[in-house]
């Protein structure tokens, strides 16, 4: 195609799924797994900066995203099902070994795909990510236990109550989604440090699919509500160590996704490389772009150098 880019799709365990590719593998592949968990892999597309050194970069729309096969059974939509999908790509599109790459909520997929098929694997890049949906439940309990008590109190009396339509109930929970939230660093904890928003960001926005949130991680009716969904119990922090590939853990500081969860994370994996970005919050993908693809460049080089050696 006249932009580089070549586009398809492929069965996948019975489904359609959409994918992109640019580059030639002189060096190696990188699959990109995007979070969302119903993004589509647009907001990805600035990898493209990898194929000029040498890097067939490719990307996929999973089950019920972008330009892929909606199905309707709850069944599909678990963690297991998404890194046996990334596998079931590699495989159909005869990648060979690759590079995964997770971004957000691609990172608990890679983590998975990681486990269940480390042979497809020479690498892990892990951005923005988590390890445990507990550490997202705690993180918010967190954040509660900042809100004033005024707030806190009438939200716990009537969640206890299970009463969510009182006007009180709603006018409090109303100033506490407003609160300013930091992170565990006592830094402000945010979706992006951009005033303009990249027209990925933008394209990724309008083509969501809530009901892929929902049955991820559960309605969650009420601020204290525990997460539900097919993501309830999901943790793999314990099974970190199993993971026996090179890696890269990157994170802005002032992500709404904890820096500590990449920290638990690249603590988990042993050998790993933690890279913070001091200017970036859920995104450095976006916000600091050159230094990102730089670190993300210089990593692969570096596995690439030492496979061949």
């Amino acid at each position: 195609m006249p932009d580089g880019f070549r586009t398809g799709f492929v069965q996948v365990g019975g489904l359609r799924l959409f994918y992109r590719l640019r580059g030639k593998p002189e060096k190696g592949t990188v699959l990109l797994v995007h979070g969302g968990p119903s993004a589509g892999h647009v907001l990805l597309l600035p990898f493209a900066d990898l194929a000029q050194f040498g890097y067939r970069v490719v990307w996929y729309d999973q089950s019920g995203c972008g330009r892929s096969q909606r199905p309707w059974d709850p069944a599909n939509y678990t963690l297991p099902r998404r890194a046996d999908e990334a596998e079931g790509v590699r495989r159909a599109l005869g990648l060979g070994k690759v590079h995964l790459n997770g971004t957000s909520f691609g990172v608990p997929i890679a983590l998975e795909t990681a486990l269940r098929h480390p042979s497809g694997l020479l690498s892990l890049s892990l951005s923005d990510g988590f390890s445990s949906t507990k550490e997202l439940y705690d993180d918010e309990r967190r954040h509660f236990a900042e809100a004033p008590k005024r707030i806190r109190s009438i939200i716990e009396r009537f969640e206890s109550q299970g009463d969510l339509k009182d006007a009180r109930y709603l006018k409090a929970r109303k100033e506490y989604e407003s609160l300013p939230r930091h992170t565990s660093e006592g830094r402000p904890a945010l979706l992006s440090t951009l005033r303009v928003r990249p027209w990925e960001v933008v394209e990724m926005w309008e083509t969501l699919n809530p009901r892929i949130d929902r049955l991820f991680y559960g309605d969650q009716p009420g601020v204290l509500s525990p997460p539900g969904g097919s993501m309830k119990d999901w943790e793999v922090t314990s099974r970190l160590k199993e993971i026996r590939l090179p890696t890269l853990v990157s994170v802005g500081r002032f992500d709404s996704v904890d820096v500590r969860f990449s920290r638990r994370i690249h603590r988990g994996i042993r050998g790993s490389k933690l890279v913070i970005f001091e200017k970036s919050a859920h995104g450095p993908l976006f916000s600091e772009r050159d230094l990102y693809m730089e670190t993300q460049r210089d990593f692969l080089d570096r596995v690439v150098a030492h496979t061949a050696s």
